[in-house]
């Protein structure tokens, strides 16, 4: 089998199983990019990204450019002398970067395109009530998502997972999807396919007013949001002016017909609040800043009782 010299570049820990399956196999991984280290918290102190801790940790060549149009880092890679790009979770890259490997740029993505191009697509299909997404390998253009396709696989969305079980399960899919491509790819066994624009589905960055929870839509609906967005950064409503989160619900077929976000039930482990023509069950919050706490807890802290809202 034929064998390539690889750039990597991706940032979160999404990355990483493609990264540990690119450094086992055949291939030869010449070097990684990844982003500046950046200051964070209240202490201010640096923090590196996760494949910046990975690639240190197997003492991989490792460049954090704070440009990536910067002629000397490019000088840098031309040097590596690179068959491939390898991305994995990062921001469209430059022409001049893309010009330098000789047979292309492979991108993974969490979705089955064209559906759920953007920054976000595996918490937009939770939200949209998909039951089933998938990973996609396909060559870098310099438009978001939508150069041609290589290789796809489907994935079945369960109806308990959240936004953590399916970025595990998808990132280690898509590892053996990567690594089959690039396989396949080298050794002329996969043409690349245009994808169908019509098709399209967008999956744009999440914003802090999209985790905001509307009590004005069926339970269903709002336990998909709160999937979506947990372990983070977590599906947030308004309780007595303060920010609360809530990571885990139930939907109920109890339909009091009070106001949206009424408290209308109170059990010794959860409470129910009113949504449009049900109710949602909820299991365990978070008050911004405070940790996870069981609904039971929630109960007694704050002396709740039937006729609170929710804002």
């Amino acid at each position: 089998m034929n064998s390539a010299r690889i750039l990597f570049i991706g940032n979160p820990e999404f990355s990483i199983p493609s990264l540990n399956k690119i450094v086992f196999s055949n291939h030869r991984l010449v070097g990684v990019v990844t982003s500046v280290d950046k200051m964070k918290g209240r202490g201010k102190k640096f923090s590196e990204t996760s494949i910046s801790q990975r690639s240190k940790e197997l003492n991989l060549p490792l460049y954090k450019p704070k440009d990536l149009k910067d002629k000397i880092f490019l000088n840098q890679i031309k040097e590596l002398d690179i068959d491939f790009i390898i991305v994995v979770a990062f921001r469209i890259l430059p022409d001049s970067l893309l010009k330098i490997p000789k047979y292309g740029s492979i991108n993974l993505h969490p979705s089955l395109l064209p559906k759920y191009r953007g920054a976000a697509p595996l918490q937009w299909s939770i939200i949209n009530s998909e039951i089933y997404s998938g990973i996609t390998t396909f060559l870098v253009s310099n438009k978001l998502d939508k150069g041609d396709i290589l290789n796809s696989t489907p994935f079945v969305i369960f109806p308990n997972d959240d936004y953590g079980s399916l970025y595990f399960r998808s990132s280690r899919i898509g590892s053996k999807l990567l690594l089959k491509t690039i396989d396949q790819f080298i050794n002329k066994e996969i043409s690349p396919i245009p994808q169908k624009n019509q098709n399209s589905i967008k999956a744009p960055k999440i914003l802090s007013n999209d985790c905001k929870i509307n009590w004005n839509i069926s339970a269903n609906k709002i336990k998909n949001k709160i999937l979506a967005f947990s372990p983070n950064p977590g599906a947030y409503t308004f309780f007595k002016n303060k920010r609360l989160k809530i990571f885990s619900s139930l939907p109920s077929l109890k339909n009091y017909k009070k106001k949206y976000g009424e408290i209308i039930e109170i059990n010794k482990n959860s409470f129910l609040v009113q949504c449009k023509n049900s109710s949602l069950k909820i299991y365990q919050v978070q008050y911004e800043g405070r940790k996870k706490m069981k609904s039971s807890e929630f109960i007694l802290g704050n002396k709740l009782e039937i006729g609170d809202f929710f804002e």
